[in-house]
């Protein structure tokens, strides 16, 4: 039988590989969360002035501020390939 997605062994055995593991990928969740944690901002947003972007980033620990070029306040809808670029270099960096 399998427990927590742990096979073989006694269910005791079982139980403790499957807290561990849980406790792992939560670890590593934790970790990557920390660490991935960017702000982006496009350089032509007038609905939130620089110095906002550049206090949240001094706030918010392992923060980091992403500008990008030619894109206003609606990063997602107006930038999404510039968005998705920048999110995939931070998770290449983090591999």
């Amino acid at each position: 039988p399998e427990i927590g997605g742990v096979e073989g062994g006694d269910r005791n055995e079982q139980a403790a590989l499957a807290h561990l593991h849980r406790h792992d990928l939560l670890r590593r969740q934790a970790q990557f969360a920390r660490n991935a944690l960017r702000l982006a901002r496009g350089d032509g947003d007038d609905a939130a002035p620089p110095e906002i972007a550049a206090r949240a980033e001094a706030l918010l620990t392992d923060a980091r501020l992403t500008i990008l070029g030619g894109v206003d306040h609606f990063v997602p809808s107006t930038a999404p390939t510039a968005l998705r670029e920048a999110i995939d270099r931070r998770l290449d960096a983090l591999a």
